[in-house]
């Protein structure tokens, strides 16, 4: 069988079959269970009428777990916006429209997003401090609950854009849970520096990249606000709990200590903490 390489991602790869179907190759640290939660999820997520691939199998190959999912044909939100930089109000627009009918779901049989925080950050203990986790949980336990969906890991690359409209990947972070923490995992991965895809020793153009990445997370909130009915103040109480839940996560240690940063200034700036 010919296999095509069509993603390589931190903990997985993709590789193409035939026309209709890949197999999404997880790295060998990665368990069953993980993989398998991850097959539930999506298949919930499509129950629930959110347009994902089909998936129809789990297999083993070697050391990895593979799952066999539907082949989505189409261009990534990144993929058009490196060729239509312009299109930035209307696709960070139709962001916020996804991720509001992702939130407007009502669901059960997804992991708990609070107990899930909750455990995080108490794990940031040894980047923060005792005392600094110890004052993010009470900040997380004011806040209040809810039964929606939430994705957790909405971005333009887990956007697909098909003839049919688009659809959405990768379900293995998904919860039940408050749609404005949901909300924040998006806006925190938009506004974390990365490397530019072109011209990578330019520092201007770095600076410049993050800054459309910066005015995109800015036009895809307001556009959420619109059509949630929230206000800004809304999503600030979420900002310090949803970050420190990142540095738990598997993103890449980059990103970790520019999470890390981040929250030591919101907690100097907003909540006089020092440490």
């Amino acid at each position: 069988m010919t296999r095509l390489l069509l993603s390589h991602g931190k903990t997985e790869l993709v590789l193409s079959t035939d026309a209709r179907t890949v197999v999404k190759f997880f790295h060998p640290t990665v368990s069953r269970e993980r993989v398998e939660r991850e097959v539930a999820q999506t298949r919930r997520a499509k129950d629930y009428g959110i347009r994902v691939p089909d998936i129809y199998d789990v297999i083993q190959q070697g050391d990895r777990f593979g799952v066999v999912m539907e082949y989505i044909q189409g261009p990534t939100m990144t993929d058009i916006l490196s060729k239509a930089p312009y299109r930035i109000h209307a696709y960070a627009r139709q962001l916020a429209r996804i991720q509001a009918e992702i939130n407007a779901v009502d669901v059960s049989g997804f992991t708990e997003q609070s107990s899930l925080m909750r455990t995080a950050i108490l794990q940031t203990k040894a980047r923060l401090g005792e005392e600094g986790s110890a004052h993010i949980v009470r900040l997380f336990d004011q806040l209040p609950q809810a039964n929606r969906l939430c994705h957790n890991d909405l971005h333009q690359e887990n956007l697909i854009f098909t003839r049919t409209g688009p659809v959405v990947l990768d379900w293995a972070e998904a919860t039940v849970g408050h749609p404005i923490a949901d909300v924040v995992h998006t806006l925190l991965i938009q506004k974390h520096p990365v490397q530019a895809p072109v011209l990578q020793n330019s520092s201007l153009y770095h600076r410049l990249h993050n800054a459309y990445r910066r005015y995109f997370a800015r036009i895809f909130l307001n556009e959420y606000l619109r059509l949630s009915g929230l206000d800004r103040e809304a999503i600030d109480p979420w900002l310090l709990p949803v970050a420190a839940t990142r540095l738990f996560t598997k993103i890449e240690p980059e990103e970790k200590d520019w999470t890390e940063h981040y929250i030591r200034g919101e907690l100097l700036t907003n909540y006089s903490y020092k440490r």
